[in-house]
């Protein structure tokens, strides 16, 4: 959490920079800085704390990539006087690259549900909702304590996965069942983007975290495995698939961003309806994760605001963006293949163990 997000998140590593230059720049006044970045100080940030010990901190050594809003990736720089909640224990989970995290809330306040999502880096706490905080839960956790051999150069890593639930899962599927921690993970992503789990739990789904049902029949199990990593693997921008994104945008790059509309299939980001992406389907550009609705939100985040000009979308940028549709179509057609094998083997809750209703 940064509670100054005009001073402590940027698009790029550039503009993050200049703002903490600014910041340390002996030679703008505390009331120039306060006027253009909006600064306010809380229980956890102090402006003038900030200012004067923040110039003792390997800023460039600190800069993080971090997902802002969902498919949103944006910089900060990893330290109180910049990011101001930092929640190290968990951020940290995600410096070296190589873990994920769910990411959801305990509690929604709109239905139907979607406030689920996944990342491979730290997260801002609003990305899996709009008006509650973003709880996430590590695959792996990794921590100097758990080195056995005392090596100031090795860091162990253990699962987040719950033993007991891995032994559940087991005893549910039969003897001939590999459940790794992995596995779990991606069947846990898949099931909470089942249509049907949504529209079914959606009050229990209101008042506390989702719970996790454990299939009955290891063909199901291993079913939604494979769907669960696709989806995790289209979320973190990973997968393969999106190297096949094709050619959505329409007119001239670069542009900015001015104004944000859909007519006829067609995505346009300036008054003129010259710039923009077509055959969008209003399924993909209606589509909700945490509340927003991602394909617009990523754009209005991107329009003029409070004085500052828009961005300016890039050919860099229209790839990004190209890569969301697809991401959101597939993950369209993911959820529906989800209920379908569900539903050939009982439905809810049929096809499972548990009933959390009960």
């Amino acid at each position: 959490m940064t509670q100054q997000d005009r001073f402590a998140i940027a698009f790029s590593k550039q503009r993050l920079l200049d703002n903490v230059f600014d910041f340390l720049n002996s030679e703008i006044s505390d009331s120039e800085l306060r006027s253009k970045y909006r600064f306010c100080s809380t229980n956890q940030w102090n402006f003038e704390k900030a200012r004067d010990e923040l110039p003792a901190v390997n800023v460039l050594n600190s800069v993080k990539k971090c997902l802002y809003r969902p498919f949103d990736y944006r910089y900060t720089v990893f330290n109180k006087h910049v990011c101001t909640i930092m929640r190290e224990r968990i951020t940290s989970q995600f410096f070296d690259g190589d873990n994920i995290g769910l990411l959801t809330t305990r509690r929604v306040t709109r239905l139907p549900y979607n406030n689920v999502f996944v990342t491979s880096e730290c997260a801002e706490y609003k990305v899996a909702s709009h008006d509650r905080n973003t709880i996430v839960f590590p695959l792996w956790i990794k921590d100097d304590r758990l080195n056995g051999s005392g090596s100031l150069f090795e860091t162990k890593q253990k699962s987040n996965i719950n033993p007991a639930f891995l032994k559940a899962v087991e005893l549910s599927l039969g003897a001939n069942a590999i459940v790794t921690p992995e596995k779990v993970f991606f069947y846990i992503y898949s099931i909470f983007h089942s249509t049907e789990y949504r529209n079914k739990y959606g009050e229990l789904l209101t008042i506390d975290f989702p719970r996790v049902h454990i299939a009955k029949d290891i063909g199901l199990f291993e079913e939604l495995v494979a769907l669960g990593q696709k989806l995790v693997s289209l979320h973190t921008m990973k997968s393969p698939d999106l190297k096949n994104y094709g050619d959505l945008k329409v007119g001239t790059l670069p542009a900015n961003i001015e104004k944000v509309s859909y007519s006829n299939n067609s995505v346009w980001i300036n008054a003129a309806k010259t710039v923009g992406f077509r055959n969008i389907t209003e399924d993909i550009w209606g589509f909700q994760i945490g509340g927003y609705q991602v394909c617009q939100k990523w754009l209005k985040d991107r329009l003029p605001r409070n004085g500052s000009p828009g961005q300016k979308l890039t050919e860099k940028d229209a790839v990004h963006y190209e890569k969301i549709l697809i991401s959101v179509k597939s993950t369209i057609q993911i959820m529906e293949k989800i209920d379908v094998s569900i539903n050939l083997r009982g439905g809810w809750p049929g096809a499972f163990v548990i009933d959390y209703q009960k």
